[in-house]
């Protein structure tokens, strides 16, 4: 099964002037994305302050983890479900040679037998 691994690190970098700064407007933001990580720059809502914001998903190295382990898990039960569908079928060819019906001529000469074994125990009841 896959270990959980440390995520790499991402960095977005988001280069602004002092202009850029100030001509921000109220409720508007600058963003830059690379990669999982995001870094922003907005101006609150009152336009007064403006709020440096930076984040990162390790929600895509998780997901990878878990593939990679889903992926191994699915090989893994392809594999068993071959092993025992050939476990399975050698068993059942072997039960049936073990299980094989009598061949007809063993019946024909048992059925002759009965009828020879019958006449006689017939024939001496008679006398």
């Amino acid at each position: 099964m896959a270990e959980l691994e440390p995520v790499p690190a991402d960095r977005a970098s988001l280069v602004v002037s002092r202009d850029a700064l100030d001509s921000i407007p109220q409720g508007h933001a600058l963003s830059r994305h690379d990669g999982r990580a995001t870094a922003t720059i907005a101006r609150s809502p009152d336009g007064g302050a403006l709020v440096f914001t930076a984040t990162c998903d390790s929600m895509s190295r998780q997901l990878l983890l878990y593939e990679e382990a889903y992926a191994m898990l699915s090989d893994r039960y392809e594999q068993l479900s071959d092993s025992l569908r050939t476990t399975f079928e050698a068993r059942t060819e072997e039960e049936r040679k073990r299980t094989k019906p009598p061949e007809w001529n063993w019946i024909a000469a048992a059925f002759l037998a009965g009828i020879l074994t019958g006449g006689a125990a017939v024939s001496k009841w008679k006398r």
